[in-house]
């Protein structure tokens, strides 16, 4: 089991691949084997990988705090973990910052362990959106993602490359070497909890016995309702600053989510079908096979036949 002051667990994301699952069953539980001595979701990692300026930013000092806190706590027997999946990015905010994150990470845990899960293309970049509009976002589908004749100088919100998952895996490889870097489709997390939590146990070399969890997740509002959403959002009542406490949230904002979600219970069926339709169509016809390639690269990562669990 790891414990020493040189080897530290780092799970980055994706986005929308399980991050609050493994956070809240896994990576926070004692009893499971882990620790993290940051606060909740490790916030202190997009502080000092991401927000800090390069001219102020300390590998050692932040080395020396993080490994203090674990013996502080007496929990210098277990597994020192940060999860955080901002560290790959935040493309519903159009940041991409990854690739940078990556040699930070280098400097401060230079022998870590990195978990990175990742979800067929399609299905994330519907997720995204659906985020982004219930985040305030105004755009449609087809500015979301764009056209590929943008002018130079400008870029869609999201970016296709953000998810040609193999550029950002080969990147960790290269920093921290193949046997140090774990890629798992979170199409396994789905279809079989055990087997994807025990090859993550055994790659981390947790001893811990394995054990499943319920795996409720949030439910999303339907396609139709994502879209009269993103009609409402041009009406007053913005969404304030993310750091802020939610009783700043304008009532506007608030009143705009309960008669989104009113709707979303009474709208007919094939209302939500024909937007799913259209939405699923606007992407297919943006992405077409552009995933193809870097699918077959990061085949050689995985475990599992990517073409099986859907990925192009």
């Amino acid at each position: 089991m790891i414990g020493s002051d040189s080897t530290v667990l780092i799970h980055i994301g994706f986005h929308k691949t399980g991050t609050t699952f493994l956070q809240k069953n896994i990576f926070f539980c004692l009893d499971q084997g882990f620790c993290c001595p940051w606060t909740v979701d490790s916030g202190e990692a997009i502080e000092h990988f991401v927000l800090t300026h390069p001219c102020r930013f300390d590998a050692g000092k932040i080395r020396k705090k993080f490994f203090e806190s674990i013996h502080q706590g007496g929990n210098h027997k277990l597994i020192p973990t940060i999860s955080h999946e901002d560290l790959s990015g935040h493309p519903v905010k159009g940041k991409y910052y990854e690739f940078e994150v990556v040699e930070r990470i280098k400097q401060v845990f230079p022998h870590s362990k990195i978990l990175i899960v990742v979800r067929e293309q399609q299905s994330m970049i519907r997720s995204f959106y659906n985020q982004y509009v219930v985040q305030g976002g105004e755009y449609s589908i087809k500015h979301f993602v764009g056209d590929d004749i943008e002018r130079p100088g400008f870029s869609p919100i999201f970016r296709l490359d953000h998810l040609e998952y193999n550029l950002l895996v080969e990147k960790y490889i290269s920093y921290f070497g193949v046997d140090s870097v774990l890629v798992l489709p979170r199409e396994i997390l789905s279809s079989n909890q055990f087997l994807f939590l025990q090859k993550f146990y055994d790659f981390i070399g947790n001893n811990t016995e394995v054990k499943t969890f319920s795996t409720a997740a949030n439910v999303s509002m339907g396609a139709a309702t994502v879209e009269l959403r993103r009609l409402l959002n041009s009406l007053p009542g913005n969404l304030p600053p993310l750091w802020e406490k939610y009783d700043s949230t304008p009532i506007l904002w608030r009143a705009k989510n309960r008669f989104c979600r009113y709707i979303d219970m009474i709208l007919p069926s094939f209302l939500d079908r024909e937007a799913t339709s259209y939405i699923k169509k606007a992407i297919s016809d943006r992405v077409g096979s552009y995933y193809s390639t870097s699918n077959q690269r990061l085949q050689q990562y995985v475990d599992f036949d990517l073409s099986q669990l859907g990925y192009k």
